[in-house]
This record gives C-alpha cells, sequence and structure tokens, in this order.
C-alpha cells in the first residue's frame, strides 16, 4: 500500500511540473513570437522610431543588444537617445550588415572569409593597416591596407577612399579571391582558419 501512495504522490509531483514546465515555455515562445514579428517589422519596413529615440534600419536575431534596445522603445522605456546605445546599436547594425553582404558575395566560401575579415580589421570598414610599407611614386603614396579585407592600395587598384566603402571593398576582395585564392590574405588564412602557428 505504502508503494502505491508514494508511487502516486510521484506521479501527482511528475504532472504539476510539467503543466508548470508547460506554462513557462508557452510563455517563453509568446514572448519569443512577439519579438519576432516585431524585429520583422522594424527591418522590413525601416520604421523610424519617433521622438528623440533612434533609427533602427536593420536588426537580427542574433544581436541581443539591438533587441533590447528595440523592445526597451517598443515599450517606451527609453525616453531619451542614449549616445553610447544608439552607437552601439547602429555600429552593429552595421557590422551585421557587412556580414550579410560576406555571405551573399563569397557564397560557399562565405564562413572563410567572415573568419579572414574579423581577423584583418574586426569589420572595421575605416580600418588602416601596414603602415609601415609604404612608398612613394610619381609623388603618391601606396602600400597601405583599407577596409575590412584589408585590400592593399598599389598602382592600378582602388583609392582608399573606394576601399573604405564597405560594400565596394567585399566587392573587390573577391575578385582577389577569384584570382589569387585565400593566400591573398595568407597570415589570417593560414592562422586564424587553418589553426597553423
Amino acid at each position: 500500500m505504502k508503494k502505491r501512495i508514494s508511487l502516486y504522490i510521484a506521479k501527482k509531483r511528475f504532472k504539476l511540473n510539467l503543466k508548470h514546465k508547460n506554462k513557462t515555455t508557452k510563455d517563453q515562445l509568446r514572448v519569443i513570437i512577439k519579438l519576432i514579428i516585431l524585429i520583422a517589422l522594424i527591418w522590413t519596413l525601416n520604421i523610424q522610431l519617433a521622438g528623440n529615440l533612434w533609427e533602427v534600419r536593420t536588426i537580427s536575431i542574433s544581436n541581443p543588444i539591438a533587441v533590447e534596445a528595440v523592445v526597451a522603445v517598443s515599450q517606451g522605456i527609453a525616453e531619451e537617445k542614449p549616445e553610447a546605445s544608439a552607437e552601439a546599436v547602429q555600429a552593429l547594425s552595421i557590422q551585421d550588415q557587412i556580414k550579410a553582404e560576406i555571405r551573399q558575395v563569397f557564397g560557399n566560401d562565405a564562413e572563410t572569409m567572415l573568419k579572414i575579415a574579423q581577423c584583418e580589421s574586426n569589420f572595421n570598414p575605416n580600418a588602416v593597416g601596414d603602415k609601415n610599407l609604404t612608398y612613394k611614386l610619381d609623388g603618391k603614396q601606396y602600400g597601405t591596407s583599407h577596409g575590412i579585407f584589408q585590400v592593399r592600395h598599389l598602382q592600378g587598384r582602388p583609392e582608399p577612399s573606394e576601399l573604405h566603402d564597405w560594400k565596394f571593398n567585399i566587392q573587390y576582395a573577391k575578385k582577389i579571391l577569384d584570382k589569387q585564392g585565400f593566400y591573398a590574405w595568407s597570415y589570417c588564412y593560414r592562422h586564424k582558419v587553418l589553426g597553423e602557428i
């Protein structure tokens, strides 16, 4: 009889726990669906949020800071424009756009090129490198590397101002990849992608 009672009590506790877990899961699912709808609406319609608040042009679910910012604004929690948060949201948004463009342009090579871009510039379109490798020819300075993929400014190549346009930089990096392969970015490819020391 004691075994039956203890088994009965154990079954009841298990059912209660399941009911509680199901309710929590359903509540969490509702919140996630609402967030996805909100994000999709903002992303699709390019809504400018009212008042002194910032404008969110694109957003991704993988970006928790931006999601929090959108939720705070949509719920009326944020009243003033917090400079750091707006800049962080904008910077993350641009970085998400850059990653999406790399995935689209490079197709099957996208994951490798994302690692290379992160290694070369950390997705910073204004990055300038190889300042110690410069040279002058006909009064013009060459040799520095620019943009997301740190494309070297050499004779016959685009100007630095063009290379800092991240979409142009990605397209130009695609041309380089097609001609020279991944070893055009030898350090990052060998050390960050292949894991060589």
